[in-house]
């Protein structure tokens, strides 16, 4: 019966044993988290869904940068490292611009990557755009639909409230980085005065910034991506 009792309590020990020795190694638990997909793009901004299945972490978040296999001395993004799925939605991306991602995992003695995924924020050309002018003198407004082509032309058309088009204009346009440059002629080309110069700041799917006109006041325009 002693023998029996012994036995019983040994193999319940190492039971213990056992059961702890996962519990601690499972607290522990590190892999290399994963980058899934991008959810959404812009001009701008590029979501990225990843994911981990670590504990005992010090920081994770996602890395990026304009060359292969970003590490955090490049652009990083940190997480709230209690979750397990993320959405993380990088932001001030260069229009139509190739990006490496990673997500990476810090630990006490090392830091882990993802495999590298790459994504691209959207091109500008062969775009439509709602716009709207607002002249600062009378506050009177113009609503157009612009158009801006691959070989950098543009097409102007001004519109009721009702969508009725009015007038039709052709123009040039140019980016630098984020910031676009719209010349275009108004509705008295003869006059030789009548030349628009907008300029703009892209933001994810919206422009918006102020022009300049030969005989009339600076004003104020902005722009939704149709």
């Amino acid at each position: 019966m002693k023998k029996l009792t012994l036995l019983a309590l040994l193999f319940f020990s190492i039971q213990i044993f056992i059961s702890c020795s996962e519990e601690k190694l499972n607290l522990n638990f590190i892999e290399k988290p994963s980058i899934i997909n991008s959810s959404q793009k812009t001009f701008t901004s590029i979501k990225i869904n990843s994911k981990h299945n670590s504990n005992n972490l010090i920081e994770y978040g996602i890395c990026w940068s304009l060359e292969p296999k970003p590490t955090i001395n490049d652009y990083t993004f940190i997480e709230d490292k209690s979750k397990k799925n993320y959405i993380t939605k990088i932001e001030g991306l260069l229009v139509n611009t190739t990006y490496y991602f990673r997500s990476f995992i810090k630990t006490q003695k090392d830091i882990l990557y993802s495999e590298e995924k790459v994504f691209a924020t959207l091109p500008f050309k062969n775009t439509i755009w709602k716009m709207l002018t607002i002249y600062p003198k009378n506050n009177y407004k113009i609503n157009s639909e612009v158009e801006f082509y691959e070989n950098n032309s543009t097409k102007f058309e001004e519109l009721t409230d009702n969508g009725v088009r009015l007038y039709k204009t052709y123009g040039t346009w140019s980016l630098n980085g984020n910031t676009l440059t719209y010349i275009f002629n108004g509705n008295k080309p003869e006059l030789n005065k009548c030349t628009y110069i907008y300029t703009g700041t892209l933001d994810e799917m919206t422009l918006r910034g102020t022009y300049k006109h030969v005989y009339l006041s600076p004003g104020i325009w902005n722009a939704v991506k149709l």
